[in-house]
Order: C-alpha cells, then structure tokens, then sequence
C-alpha cells in the first residue's frame, strides 16, 4: 500500500528531493501522483535510473563502473547534488518539516 493510498500528505521538502532524484517531470509524476510501482526496465525506460541490468553480477559491475567513473569526476559533483538539494530545503524555511 502506497502513501498515495492511505491520503498521506507530501511533505515539501520530500518533494524538493524527489525533484532532485527524478528530474524528468513524465516519471516524478507517474511515481508522486499515481504511486506506480516500477520494475527497473520501466524505470530505466522513463529515466530514473540510467541503467537496467539482468543479473546481480552486472548489477555489480555496472555499479563498479559507475563508481570508478563518478570517482574520476572528483568529490564537485557530489557536493554539487548536495548543494542543489540543501538549498530548496532550506529555502522552505524549518516550520515545514513539522512536529519533530
């Protein structure tokens, strides 16, 4: 059962990362507002994820490959995701994060 099913409400700044994470408008909204539970073809196919892969082994070395790519990259672009998401967060201001 999906958040979607039982009327929970989407916190502003949950969505602030979504958006991060799932930039194409067609798959946040097919994923936020449909709750549609995706296989990872479906994913890979509407851009979520980049790749797709059969077995756990390739699972595994496309990860690896992935890793030693973004680690040539350097730390700027994890530090720029990060910055990307923090800043729309904390724009919100703290009173929409609710009762802590």
């Amino acid at each position: 059962m999906s958040d979607l099913d039982i009327g929970l409400m989407i916190l502003d700044y949950f969505m602030v990362a979504v958006q991060a994470k799932i930039p194409v408008t067609r798959a946040r909204r097919e994923v936020v507002l449909r709750a549609e539970k995706l296989t990872t073809v479906r994913a890979a196919k509407i851009g979520i994820v980049d790749e797709a892969y059969d077995s756990t082994v390739e699972t595994m070395e496309g990860g690896v490959r992935l890793g030693e790519e973004l680690a040539g990259m350097g730390s700027c672009i994890r530090g720029q995701g990060r910055h990307l998401i923090l800043k729309h967060v904390m724009c919100l201001g703290w009173s929409t994060f609710g009762p802590i």
